[in-house]
C-alpha cells in the first residue's frame, strides 16, 4: 500500500463536529441540513486538493519553499511534508484560499479495492492529531476549517506528478483510485497588506507547523 501523511492540520475538527445546540426542532433540521451540504463542499474541495497536490505535474510537494498555486481562480496552498515550512505567496485581493491543514491519502498503484483502502486509511489516519491553525494571531472559525472524509474516489495522475515520481508501479497509469481524509482550510479574499497564516498538527506524535507569509496587493487606486 502506497500511502502519504501530510501535514499543516487544524483543531477545528471537533468544533465543526459538534456544531451548535438547536434551539427546537425545526432549528435541528436547518441545522443538520446545512452542516450536510457543508461537509459535501469540504469532501468536494478535498478530493480537488489532493489530485492537485498528488496527482499534478506541478508535483508542490517536491518543490522547496513552494506556496501554491491558483486553481481555477482559487490559491491552493501546498502542505507541510517537513516538520517546519515556510512559504510566501502574493495574491490578488480577490483571491479565495484554500489549504490541506492535515490529513492522509492511500493509493495502491497494483490495484485494491476500496474496502482495503479505506481500511488502511482508517489505521493511518488515526495518527495525525492536534490540529491547530491561526490567521494573523486568531483561531480559525467553524466556517474557515472544516474535517472530511472524502472516502474514495478516482485522481488524474499527470507525468511528474508527485504519485508517479515515488510509486514506480504508477508511471503508465494515468488515473488512480485513492482514499482520504484530513482538514479542509477555505479563506475568503482577505485584505490588502502582510497577513500571517500558520497551521500545525502532530504525526505520530512529531509537530508539523507550516506558515504561510501572504502578502494581499493593492489595486493600482486603491490608497
Amino acid at each position: 500500500m502506497r500511502k502519504s501523511l501530510i501535514s499543516v492540520a487544524l483543531t477545528a475538527h471537533m468544533a465543526f463536529a459538534l456544531g451548535l445546540t438547536p434551539a427546537d426542532p425545526a432549528s435541528a433540521k436547518v441545522s443538520a441540513a446545512q452542516d450536510s451540504a457543508n461537509n459535501a463542499l469540504l469532501v468536494k474541495l478535498q478530493q480537488k486538493y489532493w489530485g492537485w497536490l498528488f496527482g499534478s505535474a506541478t508535483n508542490p510537494l517536491l518543490r522547496e519553499r513552494y506556496c501554491g498555486e491558483e486553481v481555477d481562480g482559487v490559491l491552493f496552498l501546498n502542505a507541510a511534508a517537513q516538520p517546519n515550512f515556510e512559504a510566501t505567496c502574493t495574491v490578488t485581493p480577490e483571491t479565495r484560499i484554500v489549504g490541506l491543514p492535515g490529513g492522509t491519502i492511500e493509493w495502491e498503484s497494483s490495484g485494491a479495492t476500496d474496502e482495503e483502502l479505506l481500511a488502511h486509511l482508517a489505521v493511518d489516519s488515526a495518527v495525525v492529531r492536534d490540529g491547530a491553525g491561526t490567521l494573523d494571531g486568531r483561531s480559525l472559525d467553524r466556517e474557515e476549517i472544516g474535517f472530511a472524509n472524502a472516502s474514495a474516489y478516482t485522481i488524474r495522475i499527470a507525468d511528474g506528478s508527485f504519485i508517479k515520481t515515488v510509486d514506480p508501479g504508477a508511471v503508465g497509469l494515468s488515473k488512480i483510485r485513492v482514499a482520504s481524509s484530513g482538514w479542509i482550510v477555505r479563506l475568503a479574499p482577505l485584505t490588502p497588506g502582510p497577513h500571517a497564516l500558520v497551521l500545525s498538527d502532530t504525526i505520530d506524535g512529531t509537530p508539523f507547523v507550516a506558515t504561510f507569509h501572504i502578502n494581499v496587493t493593492r489595486r493600482p487606486h486603491d490608497h
